[in-house]
């Protein structure tokens, strides 16, 4: 082998001396004599530890010469084989940042030593590594580079323990997630590779950082956060270092004060030191400033919304309470045809669809932001349900009953503490949901005082076409309808029983919802579904008879909203009854 190294033409012939090519007094070169390689360098084929000569200079990175040990280690026959390997194409981000550090190393003069696990010839070996900065020149071309000679000893595995250790110190070296782990006095023991380049660590020995060298210790890491006062920063690491293993974890959510915006999640979780055993913090911290850069230009889209919704609502509502108005004005005219009273009809009606979804749509926002005012006031329920059935009953379809059993049945209902506008708007829309969708049969309102006489059920059943049991839970969802093919059969915006949820929530109260389906037959049909196969949906709605005070959901960052008057008639006095009695 030494003869073939000797006349092969094509091995680099190298001189080098350790350390910069002008070291300072603090780091004295060694080997101040120029060396040739093979020649003067023969006996290290003899040594078993693996020896080699490497770059990571940017454009240069690669290896240049290797002992015998090395080559075995790495599976090559000769130094020119060796010289070949490619370190840098299809490298990782992580590898990169590896071979980075190696360069930072070799230009500062200082010598770096870390167990690592690298995979020569494609086998994991464990290795005690040393690199120490050489300048050396290749003899052929006269170049000199700022390389390192790598001394490697191979660590053996003791058993299966050993082996899931490495992995695991492998894992969270190359993680992006920052890990520190710190003693109870807040001095740094061990950080991994993302944590080092984000606060500039100068690792050292299995990660450890040494007084000798940059190190940070808990406190300055919660300086590098914004904080509103010392005392808070101090309570903060008072209340970490307190922690003891079992302890739950302390996770904050903190801006640094770094250049730039940046935002980031820190857990801090309370274990133990696997080498001394002595309690310890280990600290996970991730990057979430893009998640919170998400978040804020949401937020800042939805009260671009809200606010463009708010301009437009006075200039909605002004020709629609317009075009309502004076629909019942033409109406009362005496000379009115049947037929321009039905055009009439289809002009206020229209004008009350479109404004219900004005109000639903504004309601919507509101709820969404905790803006949805909800008075408290004594409540009759039976005057609601009642005043609910007169207004919908003109929309009822032929071949449907809609019957109130709250009045009809004579129980006496105790009276509740709520809104009673918005209770009707809950009423108003549940039964809106059933005439919609039931097209034979009957629609039934009932409530009744529950069995523990604190709370009053409503119920709204129908002989609908029922809904699906796996589309029960989506059905309080915004925008949301069971079918895509309902919005252009049945019109709506699917904002009705989301309305309905958070109405009911915002009153302290539940509702739910059961139903039986079948396919829905054509549109046209007039048909009766079978009577052995019943189909229909419930609501019940059960609200509590008091309300807390703390009940109101009022954004505590904005003042009270003034209640937003009704789109158009709201109460059966204002239906003209000659439009009515076309319905």
């Amino acid at each position: 082998q030494q003869r073939s190294l000797r006349s092969a033409p094509a091995v680099r012939q190298i001189s080098f001396r350790m350390g910069m090519e002008e070291p300072s007094s603090s780091q004295c070169a060694i080997f101040e004599q120029r060396l040739s390689l093979p020649d003067s360098f023969i006996g290290l084929n003899e040594i078993n530890c693996a020896i080699w000569v490497s770059s990571y200079a940017p454009g240069s990175t690669g290896f240049f010469w290797a002992n015998t040990a090395a080559l075995q280690l790495w599976g090559k026959s000769s130094v020119e084989e060796f010289a070949k390997v490619d370190i840098v194409t299809d490298r990782s981000d992580a590898v990169a940042q590896v071979h980075d550090d190696l360069y930072q190393h070799t230009m500062s003069g200082k010598v770096k030593t870390g167990r690592r696990t690298m995979y020569p010839n494609g086998k994991a070996r464990v290795l005690d590594l040393e690199f120490r900065p050489i300048l050396f020149c290749v003899a052929a071309t006269g170049e000199e580079i700022r390389g390192m000679i790598v001394t490697a000893t191979e660590v053996q595995m003791r058993d299966e323990g050993d082996m899931e250790a490495n992995r695991a110190l492998e894992m969270i070296r190359h993680s992006p997630t920052m890990s520190m782990l710190f003693d109870m006095a807040g001095k740094l023991i061990y950080s991994n590779q993302s944590a080092n380049k984000f606060y500039q660590l100068d690792p050292t020995t299995s990660g450890a950082s040494s007084d000798s060298q940059r190190s940070i210790s808990l406190r300055e890491l919660l300086e590098t956060c914004e904080f509103a006062t010392e005392e808070e920063l101090a309570g903060k690491l008072a209340e970490i270092t307190a922690l003891r293993t079992g302890d739950r974890q302390l996770v904050l959510q903190v801006k640094k004060n770094t250049a730039g915006d940046c935002w980031t999640a820190i857990q801090f979780i309370p274990t133990k030191d696997p080498v001394s055993g002595c309690d310890a913090v280990l600290v996970n911290e991730s990057d979430t400033t893009s998640l919170v850069k998400a978040q804020l230009s949401l937020l800042d889209a939805q009260k671009a919304q809200d606010n463009f919704l708010a301009a437009i609502s006075h200039e909605l509502r002004t020709p629609l309470n317009g075009i309502i108005g004076l629909s019942d004005c033409l109406a009362m005219d005496q000379s009115c045809s049947p037929k321009m009273l039905k055009s009439l009809r289809l002009m206020r009606s229209s004008g009350q669809r479109l404004a219900g979804l004005v109000n639903d749509i504004l309601d919507a926002a509101s709820a969404r932001h905790n803006t949805l005012v909800v008075r408290h006031e004594t409540v009759n329920v039976a005057d609601v349900c009642e005043a609910a059935c007169d207004i919908l009953t003109p929309l009822v379809k032929n071949g449907v009953t809609l019957v109130n059993e709250v009045s009809t049945k004579g129980k006496v209902l105790p009276k509740i503490q709520g809104d009673p506008g918005r209770i009707n708007q809950i009423l108003t829309n549940l039964l809106s949901n059933s005439i919609k969708f039931t097209h034979h049969g009957s629609i039934t309102l009932s409530a009744e005082e529950t069995e523990d006489g604190q709370h009053v059920r409503i119920e709204v059943s129908d002989t609908g076409v029922g809904i699906p049991a796996d589309k029960l839970d989506s059905v309080w969802g915004a925008f949301q309808q069971v079918d895509q093919s309902t919005t252009r059969k049945y019109g709506g915006t699917g904002l009705g029983l989301a309305l309905v949820k958070d109405l009911v929530e915002a009153h302290n109260g539940s509702v739910s919802v059961r139903s039986v389906h079948v396919p829905e037959a054509p549109h046209h049909s007039t048909i009766c579904p079978d009577a052995s196969s019943p189909t229909g949906t419930t609501f019940t709605v059960i609200l509590p008879l008091d309300q807390a005070a703390h009940s109101v959901t009022i954004s505590p960052s904005a003042p009270p909203r003034k209640q937003r008057p009704p789109l158009g008639p709201s109460s059966p006095p204002s239906v003209n009854p000659k439009l009515a009695a076309q319905g």
